[in-house]
């Protein structure tokens, strides 16, 4: 039944109509229904959609057979959110458009046939899209298995396509679309998939037997639930449906998300849904046209931990070999500071291999910084008196003797031995108390492990012996804003940004404060900042200082927060 036959069915069984006073639709009756909507559907009218919300009450009440609003309010408020009224009501409300492969070229390219791969020991994928509007979507992904999976009919697939608006939901049933449903589809699966009859395009069997189709209301707790298919399952669409819900609602509703996910399943959301740190449990997967989220609790731990600092273990790659020339010249060490660059190098364990990215330079700033350390160490050897040739000996094997724990130090981190990595540092740090290098590694490594006061204060102490380190600030600042301490977060990443004036992620953070906090104008007032900085970039230069991400990933995270 099509939406035209369901209201002319509806109209059939209540003739009633709506008198001329009640198509005013007062003050207090927008109030009252848009309360009721919110509470049972989770739908957030706001004012700028007062007349949406006017249009489809009056239009549902017309079909109800009530005497006046009030009458038709009152039995709203008694129903269930599944009633039959109930539901007539949310289909004049909700009108999804969509259309076959819309925004579908990753799961296309990429998440299915990961899915398929991880699962030939087993041959089963379920998949739920929920808020499947007329049913293009769950279809669409039907269609991409039948292409991919030559031997279908040995696996055990199960898609669910769910939907608060009834109406939506017997058009998703029938399978039966105009052309403009068509529109983005290739001849490839228009030819396949689908017979023309009379301008109208009849959906294969080979399709429909994938597919089923339920009412499901997402403010309530039918979910997870093995007794409707929304349990341990591999992907679920939840696309632009989220956007009409208010912050608290979508929160819940992806928490929810989360545990109806088997470990390594995906989240598909819209491009237009909020924040990513909504998503803050999933690991994020970042393409070009589309942002993906899955749930891996294994590498969220490693990535993130409760400070939320991601690392990855291949740094200082040539810091051995500095060394070894540095000890076959026979000649002094320098000072850690030239550390600055192997530092930079720390990146991200991706959940995908990634090519190297090129590091982006530092700010006129920190190098006019680095210079001037540099200028300092030169005239400070310069106007050492003359030591004896033993002095000389004694202080060069000092020398050697802390930079081979430290390299120690970075090659059991880097075998991801980090008990012992942590040993060495220490070890450093108790015979150099001044080696704010070493006290960042002590204090990266506490983080890693979960030790977020231990990592707080040997971040305090390598501040204390180098003002002007800026890893150290940032770690700092991550960690009060996992822990909801927004001021002390924005007091050290501000901190970062004079340090370094063109420091991207540090600007990106403090908006994602100031948003946390409520202050809108003040977070974006950030990311324009942030944004400018993205602009002087290229796409493929890292931005990012304890990870790898690039400046075309930083934009579109600029991006999720403006839509």
């Amino acid at each position: 039944m099509h939406r035209a036959d369901a209201e002319t069915t509806a109209a059939k069984r209540s003739p009633t109509r709506y008198s001329a006073r009640e198509t005013e639709f007062s003050e207090e009756y927008f109030i009252k229904f848009r309360d009721l909507i919110r509470t049972k559907s989770g739908i957030f009218f706001a004012d700028r959609k007062r007349s949406d919300l006017k249009a489809g009450v009056l239009k549902a009440f017309h079909y109800s057979g009530m005497k006046n609003l009030s009458e038709y309010f009152d039995l709203l408020s008694v129903e269930k959110s599944n009633s039959p009224a109930f539901k007539m009501l949310v289909s004049f409300l909700t009108i999804g458009e969509t259309y076959f492969f819309r925004h579908f070229d990753v799961i296309e390219r990429e998440v299915l046939p990961n899915l398929i791969k991880s699962h030939q020991h087993d041959k089963t994928l379920r998949i739920w899209s929920a808020g499947c509007s007329t049913g293009e979507e769950p279809f669409t992904a039907a269609m991409v298995l039948n292409h991919l999976l030559p031997d279908i009919r040995e696996w055990n697939i199960s898609i669910i396509g769910t939907d608060i608006n009834i109406n939506s939901l017997q058009y998703a049933k029938d399978a039966v679309y105009r052309p403009w449903s068509l529109r983005s589809i290739s001849d490839f699966y228009k030819n396949n998939f689908f017979t023309k009859k009379d301008g109208l395009y009849y959906l294969d069997d080979r399709v429909r037997s994938l597919v089923n189709f339920d009412y499901l209301n997402l403010v309530d707790d039918a979910y997870p639930l093995s007794e409707n298919f929304t349990k341990d399952l591999d992907l679920i669409f939840c696309r632009n449906v989220t956007i009409y819900f208010e912050m608290e609602t979508t929160i819940k509703a992806v928490h929810k998300f989360y545990e109806c996910l088997k470990e390594k399943g995906y989240l598909a959301v819209g491009h237009a849904e909020p924040s990513s740190l909504i998503y803050d449990n999933y690991v994020s997967e970042i393409y070009p046209d589309a942002v993906i989220y899955r749930r891996d609790t294994a590498l969220k731990k490693e990535q993130q931990y409760k400070t939320g600092i991601r690392i990855r273990r291949d740094i200082f790659k040539d810091y051995s070999d500095q060394q070894t020339i540095a000890s076959s010249a026979k000649t002094a060490v320098p000072d850690l500071s030239g550390l600055q660059k192997q530092i930079e190098k720390l990146e991200i364990h991706r959940s995908s291999p990634k090519k190297e990215q090129p590091v982006s330079q530092r700010s006129e700033v920190r190098e006019k910084l680095t210079q001037r350390s540099e200028q300092i160490e030169t005239n400070r050897v310069q106007s050492t008196p003359e030591k004896t040739a033993a002095q000389s000996e004694v202080e060069r094997r000092a020398q050697l003797n802390e930079s081979d724990l430290f390299s120690k130090g970075v090659e059991l981190f880097q075998q991801n031995d980090f008990n012992a990595a942590e040993k060495s540092f220490i070890e450093l740090v108790e015979r150099y108390p001044k080696n704010a290098r070493a006290l960042y590694m002590v204090a990266h490594i506490k983080a890693n492990k979960d030790l977020v006061e231990d990592a707080k204060l040997f971040c305090q102490k390598a501040i204390e012996n180098d003002s002007l380190l800026i890893e150290a600030y940032y770690l700092l600042g991550l960690i009060y804003k996992e822990e909801n301490a927004f001021d002390q977060s924005i007091r050290l990443l501000k901190k970062t940004i004079y340090i370094d004036p063109n420091f991207a992620i540090g600007y990106y953070d403090l908006a994602v404060n100031y948003f946390k906090l409520g202050d809108n104008v003040q977070g974006h007032k950030y990311l324009k900042q942030t944004d400018r900085i993205l602009k002087t970039c290229n796409d493929d230069d890292r931005i990012g200082l304890l990870d790898d991400l690039t400046a075309r990933e930083l934009g579109m995270m600029v991006k999720m927060w403006d839509n």
